[in-house]
Formats: C-alpha cells, sequence, structure tokens
C-alpha cells in the first residue's frame, strides 16, 4: 500500500455504485487508532456559542442552508461555500490522481484490487463527491456543538475529499486566529459495532485540518494557504487552531478532511460547528506610547544618626536587601489547551483558587519550571498535536503527569470539583502516592 497525506471528503457520484465488501478484512496498512471508542452526548441543546470579535458570517452554521446550483446533493450555509476534490467534468468526480500511476499518494482500497494488484480503472468504486447536508441537533445531540445546527459531508463507500471556506474582508498585516470544531465518525458495521450510529468502529484516517489564505484566495491547493497539523477527532467535538498575518485586504478561511483507506468503510462522516476568526493582539501590533517624566526638583536632607525605638517594625534602610527564605512545596498546574478561551479559564479558576493550583495554557511553564514536588493536570493534551510524556514525566520522577479528557468548559469544571476522587477512579492502587493525601 501507498502512503497516504490526502485530506478527503466526498459525496455520491451519479451512476456509480461502490462494491462493497461483505466481512471486514483485517487491516495491516493502518494501525488501530482507537482502542475504545467513546462519544459524548449531550442531553441538553446548548446556546449558539458566540465570539468576541468574530469576523465570520454565521459562525455557527445555523444557516439557512442552499445547494451550490450545480449538485443538488451539495448543501451548505449560504454564508459559506462548499468545495472538494474532482477533476475535469462536473458531473463526474475524477480523483486528483490515479493510485496505479508513480507518485500518487492514493490507497486503492482492497474491494477496488484486481487480481494482478493494478486498481480498476473505473475510479467511481473508490472516489466520489462529498455530500453537503445541515445536520439537525434533534437527529444526534453528540453531533452538534451548539444551537441547533451543525454541517455535515461525507461519502458512503468511497474515499473523497472537502471542507467549506469563507472569504472576509480585514486590514492587511492584522495577526488573526482560526477555530473550528470538528469531529468524524467512520463506520464498517452500522448495527452493534458502531452502536447505531454513535461510535466508531474501524477508523482509519480522515485527514482533519483547518487553515488561512492571507491572501484572500479560493484555491484550496494553494500553497498560501496556512494549515494547522492533521487530528483525530473520532465521536468527539475537537477545537483546531490556526494562525496566520493576513498579506491583503481579504482573508479566506478552509475546513478540510476526508476519508483514505485500505478497504471500504461504508460511512465516512466530517461535522463543522461554531467557527471562529479573530484578531489577536499583540506586542508588535499595537505600540505602547512612550512616556516622558520631568522630576520635580527637591532638598535632600543631611542624613543623621539612626534611631532606634523600642517596640516598631525595622525598616532597612536604601540599598539594603532582605533575603526571603523560600520552601519548595507542592504544586499542581492545570494545563489547558493552547489556545484555550476565557471558558475554559472560567471553567478552572473556582477550584484551582481555593486550592491554590496554577493554570496555563505553556507546557513549559507547567512541565520545566523546577519545583520539588509537582503535579500537572494535562487537559486535552491531544489537541498539542504531540506527545508530552516524555517530557514532563519521564525526566523527573518527583513529577506526576495526570492526562484528563474534558470534552467542554462544563465538563472540566466537574471533574476539578470532584478532585481526588477522579484520579482514585482513573489510577486505582496505581494512584501516585504524591496525590494519595490531598
Amino acid at each position: 500500500m501507498k502512503g497516504v497525506a490526502v485530506l478527503v471528503l466526498v459525496l455520491t457520484t451519479a451512476g456509480c455504485v461502490a462494491p462493497q465488501p461483505t466481512a471486514a478484512p483485517p487491516s495491516t496498512y493502518f494501525p488501530s487508532i482507537l482502542s475504545q471508542p467513546t462519544w459524548t452526548p449531550y442531553p441538553t441543546r446548548v446556546p449558539v456559542a458566540i465570539v468576541p470579535g468574530n469576523l465570520l458570517i454565521d459562525p455557527s452554521l445555523e444557516g439557512p442552508y442552499t445547494s451550490d446550483g450545480v449538485h443538488p446533493e451539495v448543501n451548505t450555509s449560504i454564508a459559506w461555500k462548499a468545495w472538494y476534490s474532482c477533476k475535469g467534468d462536473l458531473t463526474l468526480c475524477v480523483p486528483p490522481c490515479d493510485p496505479n500511476q508513480p507518485g500518487c499518494d492514493l490507497p486503492c482500497p482492497s474491494n477496488c484490487t484486481k487480481e494482478n494488484g493494478k486498481c480498476q480503472s473505473d475510479y467511481g468504486c473508490y472516489w466520489a463527491r462529498p455530500e453537503f447536508n445541515p445536520f439537525d441537533f434533534d437527529k444526534a445531540a453528540y453531533r452538534v456543538h451548539s444551537g441547533n445546527m451543525a454541517q455535515v459531508y461525507f461519502t458512503y463507500g468511497r474515499m473523497g475529499r472537502g471542507g467549506i471556506y469563507q472569504t472576509v474582508s480585514v486590514t492587511a498585516g492584522t495577526l488573526l486566529r482560526f477555530t473550528a470544531y470538528m469531529q468524524a465518525w467512520q463506520c464498517f458495521d452500522y448495527g452493534s459495532a458502531c452502536d447505531w450510529g454513535r461510535l466508531s468502529d474501524k477508523p482509519s484516517d480522515m485527514h482533519l485540518r483547518i487553515g488561512i489564505d492571507p491572501t484572500g484566495g479560493t484555491d484550496v491547493n494553494s500553497a498560501d494557504i496556512v494549515w494547522s497539523p492533521e487530528r483525530e477527532a473520532y465521536d468527539r467535538w475537537v477545537e483546531f487552531s490556526v494562525t496566520a498575518r493576513a498579506q491583503s485586504s481579504r482573508v479566506t478561511v478552509f475546513t478540510s478532511g476526508g476519508a483514505t483507506f485500505d478497504y471500504a468503510r461504508k460511512n465516512n462522516d466530517v461535522y463543522i460547528d461554531d467557527l471562529a476568526l479573530v484578531q489577536i493582539r499583540n506586542i508588535t501590533d499595537t505600540p505602547t506610547p512612550t512616556m516622558t517624566y520631568t522630576p520635580t526638583p527637591t532638598t535632600t536632607p543631611t542624613p543623621g544618626p539612626p534611631t532606634v525605638t523600642p517596640g516598631a517594625t525595622w525598616t532597612p534602610a536604601p540599598g539594603v536587601t532582605l533575603t526571603c527564605q523560600l520552601t519548595l512545596t507542592q504544586r499542581v498546574y492545570v494545563l489547558l489547551p493552547p489556545g484555550s478561551g476565557r471558558e475554559w479559564y472560567t471553567a478552572a479558576v473556582p477550584v484551582a483558587a481555593e486550592k491554590d493550583w496554577s493554570i496555563g495554557t505553556s507546557a513549559v511553564d507547567a512541565c520545566l519550571n523546577s519545583c520539588a514536588r509537582r503535579i500537572v493536570i494535562a487537559v486535552n493534551v491531544e489537541q498539542r498535536g504531540c506527545n508530552l510524556y516524555p517530557a514532563c514525566r519521564a525526566p523527573c520522577g518527583s513529577l506526576s503527569y495526570i492526562p484528563l479528557s474534558a470534552p467542554t468548559p462544563a465538563d472540566l469544571a466537574q471533574l476539578l470539583e470532584r478532585y481526588p476522587a477522579w484520579l482514585r477512579e482513573a489510577w486505582g492502587i496505581c494512584m501516585p502516592s504524591i496525590m494519595r493525601s490531598q
């Protein structure tokens, strides 16, 4: 099999029916991504997320929705446009390259491979245009991040690539951050294995990421686009984030994703909700004005001999430095996901203030500052796109590294309120001794 670095999301191609395997063959091409898939239902409707300073139109994808005027199965919010990877004919969806040709990074699924090892010439077996539709909260609450609607796009039994985009006006030179919540669902056995649509049973790769074209272009293949890292987000909402500085008076934001696999998965869905494009304020954007101070002339008295008043508090003379005795004590650091907004800090502050914990998003501050006894509660550490375990835990035996999954700020607040009960549940008899006295 060939390596894959393609983002995919696609819709059914007219006139093509993808052959389906009768059973899922063992996969050697992709490692197992989920040892135990989980999903988080939202029992009640969450109000539409409001991000101050958001430059996007209909960022929560509430609609109304309309087709692109060419394909009735391609429906997006009127403020957004769909893109999909199809070459040539508008009716058909031709893949970006032929798996039989050298240099093509698309795999050929086993159900489309001929006896001679070549991929079928009928690309409708493995490639399709995604279908784009609104997804209503009442269908499945856990697939909508906030409000009533989310955007979903998918391919059935075939690979594909797609997403949505929007162009907005900005001031050239502005530093911008683009964020979006996305999740994926990939299923072979819709019944018991996928819990009737709630879980992914045999995920491969969905290549989720978001990007900014700082020049305002709309070509998703442009080298100008600044992309976030690809991340996994099966059956849970993950916030993606990327920053770029506008190079013109317009910028375009993109979402991207879609399936690649070694054998056909029937359901390959991407869900999008609550996007935001905001200006980042930093010291280079707003220079601090320089103030000039002119001191008032004063008369310097001639110092006399010092006097001592019994029982008075001693004040050191000018130039005398006092040395404070500091004792290293246990420190707990709640390491929030990168780019966390006010709502995440608000969730952690009550418990942190009561217990005198530290809060922040800096892994360097959390893991590398010297302290005799240190605990790092790493919230949603998978969002960092790297493994903090070696940096945080292995080099220092006095440090306890506790990864914590909290899909929402409300979940984080509840878990911290239950401290240390949830630590005992997670660690059991193997709970670090440093935590047992808490």
